[in-house]
């Protein structure tokens, strides 16, 4: 017979592109779709292709498909004219005999085609059970029983004693002379035919892709991502393990889970056998094999009996699906535990936002089938591993918060922990928004006040006395001094840093090293350690429309800690004001070393809203007013020295800047120790 593909349209759902040359992958539709019928070779006297002249001068259509297609007798017909539809492009083709009618966007098992023509129909009609709600999708052929009652397009059919099916354009005739007179669609063939009284049978495809219009071709592409390359061992998984193996059908005997093989074919999944016997035993052991059933793709021969290594990159459009997985058996365990689905589970989750992200880590919303959820990721290397500890510690914390202030932080719904990266997935507050978003409204005053008197009482209260000095001490010598050196390697930087006096719009300043050897360390010291936050700013506390509150994105470094660190974090939010100026541009206007002139409405507060909070703050830490405004610079200026590298990642001028407010902000602490 003669195989047939019109490909003659526009392909107008695709911008007119020539739809058989586009790529799945990196192989062509043409190339997919026909596959399937290379093990029906011997069946196909040629393969014919019917294009335009236009067509075939503007993409080469000859000269590639007889490139692509693996056939000794591939024929292209070239019109002169563009066509009305398939029909007339079949008839103007001046076809004879026996043909299959392909469409070039989809793929399909044709074994039940080929099966079907022992029968000697006058035509055999593939057929496929549509969803409901695409019936507008497809041409219809109407059964009731193995009685075809009618042909029809996109129209609905209902009706309850008749079976309804869509047509796969994948058609044979018997004699394709059938195509004569007038028509637009090859179903209009088929309905002539059916009046005729020819002989028509249908066969039903269990198995088909189709990816005819731009969705698709997204849902096909989709799908082959969720399709694994298996590589399955022989000896000690399939059949059992003998010391010398060979492929004696009376010795070999098969292990539970081989029909999973076949399964797992069927949905689409590539099964690679592997073994360390030798290639000059393949022909037996592709005869024993087959003897018992054992269904696969390859079989890669000779192998080292070593560890099998699968190397293998993430793909960034599934950035939550492994892609080189291992699943090691008990010898002679078999394969029927195996579950191919579990390790594809995750290639239907969609990134609907990247919400926050930096050098270690990265938020996500991401939408399931069911529900939208937040996915905080971090990847594992060399460089990260003190942030992969750090992000698995927040879970903790999160947990051991929501434990102490009861709902107090999202729920955390699952976590992950491969050689590839760090996640855990919490619930998504969908209808909460950050503190730091609303105004100086009193309803925010007294949201924040709620917020500092809960974890009061419900967090900060578990506390232990500790030698403060000491502690403040450790704290500079750890978190802040290592930090100086490194900066002052930074021409642009070290004058700030090591200059006993620095400029800063038209203004004199104590550089950084001399400021901080003259504060009184104290007035600073903390009287107790305690659960705390750790980024307490008022980006991580949402807050929903009823004033229900909930803390994320925990960053304590010990399970205890000076509560001074919390109240600095807040401070940066509401005397700094760190979310007005952390994405702004022109920070800092010339960055001169013997005067530099920036924007500086970030270097001071008036205000009653900064006050009553403070006032708040008093209380939690049971000092007087004054101390703890000079505690919230000093400990706000201390995260300012801390972040300029990461500032540092949006521009170096938010890096001079978070350098500057530490600057202006500890000689203010210092100003107020003078008083």
């Amino acid at each position: 017979m003669n195989l047939v593909f019109p490909v003659a349209g526009e392909g107008s759902r695709f911008g007119g592109v020539f739809k058989p040359f586009m790529k799945i992958g990196d192989t062509t539709f043409i190339e997919v779709t026909y596959r399937p019928f290379k093990k029906w070779q011997d069946n196909i006297e040629s393969v014919t292709f019917i294009c335009t002249e236009e067509q075939d001068t503007e993409f080469s259509v000859e000269e590639k498909l007889k490139n692509i297609i693996d056939h000794p007798n591939v024929r292209v017909i070239k019109l002169k004219n563009k066509t009305k539809g398939p029909y007339e492009t079949i008839k103007s083709a001046n076809l004879s005999g026996a043909c299959i009618i392909c469409d070039c966007d989809h793929s399909l098992n044709v074994d039940p085609i080929f099966k079907k023509l022992d029968t000697n129909p006058d035509c055999i009609i593939p057929v496929w059970k549509f969803k409901d709600d695409e019936y507008q999708n497809w041409s219809k052929v109407v059964c009731d029983g193995d009685n075809i009652k009618m042909i029809c397009e996109k129209e609905k059919i209902e009706s309850e004693h008749f079976d309804v099916r869509g047509i796969i354009g994948c058609i044979y005739f018997k004699d394709i002379s059938c195509f004569s007179g007038d028509g637009i669609y090859v179903s209009d063939c088929l309905s002539s035919m059916l009046k005729e009284s020819r002989v028509m049978k249908t066969v039903d495809i269990d198995q088909a892709y189709f990816y005819g219009d731009p969705d698709m071709l997204e849902n096909h592409v989709n799908y082959l991502r969720k399709r694994c390359t298996i590589f399955c061992d022989i000896d000690g998984t399939l059949v059992k393990h003998e010391p010398h193996s060979d492929a004696n059908l009376n010795t070999n005997v098969t292990l539970s889970g081989i029909d999973e093989l076949s399964k797992w074919k069927k949905n689409g999944h590539q099964v690679i056998l592997t073994t360390a016997r030798s290639e000059k035993t393949r022909t037996e052991t592709v005869n024993m094999l087959c003897h018992f059933g054992i269904d696969y793709d390859q079989l890669v021969m000779g192998l080292p009996s070593g560890p099998r290594v699968v190397i293998n990159d993430r793909k960034p459009s599934k950035l939550f699906t492994p892609q080189a997985v291992g699943a090691e058996i008990t010898r002679d365990g078999g394969v029927s535990g195996i579950d191919i689905d579990e390790y594809t589970k995750h290639s239907d989750l969609e990134v609907v936002d990247v919400l926050k992200g930096n050098s270690f880590a990265t938020t996500y919303l991401i939408k399931d089938s069911e529900s939208f959820f937040v996915r905080k990721q971090v990847i594992k290397s060399d460089e990260n591993i003190i942030h992969y500890e750090k992000i698995k510690r927040q879970v903790d914390d999160l947990k051991r918060l929501g434990f102490m202030w009861e709902g107090s932080t999202p729920n955390i719904l699952r976590t992950q922990d491969n050689q590839y990266d760090f996640y855990y997935d919490m619930e998504y507050l969908d209808e909460y928004t950050p503190l730091a978003e609303l105004n100086k409204s009193p309803q925010t005053i007294f949201s924040i006040v709620n917020l500092i008197e809960n974890m009061n009482e419900s967090v900060y209260s578990f506390k232990r006395e500790v030698e403060g000095l000491s502690w403040l001490r450790r704290h500079l010598d750890v978190k802040i001094y290592p930090k100086l050196k490194i900066y002052e390697q930074d021409p642009e930087l070290d004058p700030f840093i090591n200059r006993d006096q620095v400029f800063i719009n038209n203004k004199p300043y104590y550089g950084l090293r001399e400021v901080l050897s003259k504060i009184d360390l104290k007035l600073l010291k903390p009287k107790h350690l305690r659960p705390i936050h750790g980024d307490f700013t008022l980006e991580n506390v949402m807050i929903s429309k009823s004033g229900d509150l909930k803390l994320i994105d925990m960053d304590s470094s010990d399970y205890v800690d000076a509560a001074e660190l919390d109240l600095g974090k807040m401070c940066q939010s509401i005397m700094s004001r760190y979310s007005e100026w952390k994405n702004k541009e022109n920070l800092v206007v010339d960055p001169s070393i013997n005067n530099t002139i920036c924007v500086g409405e970030y270097f001071d507060y008036d205000d009653y809203f900064v006050e009553t909070i403070l006032e708040k703050w008093s209380k939690v830490l049971t000092d007087d007013s004054q101390t703890t405004k000079m505690k919230g610079a000093f400990y706000m200026s201390m995260y300012f020295i801390r972040f300029i590298p990461f500032r540092m990642q949006v521009s170096r001028e938010h890096g001079l800047f978070a350098l500057l407010m530490s600057i202006v902000w500890l000689n203010k602490v210092l100003e107020e120790q003078s008083k």
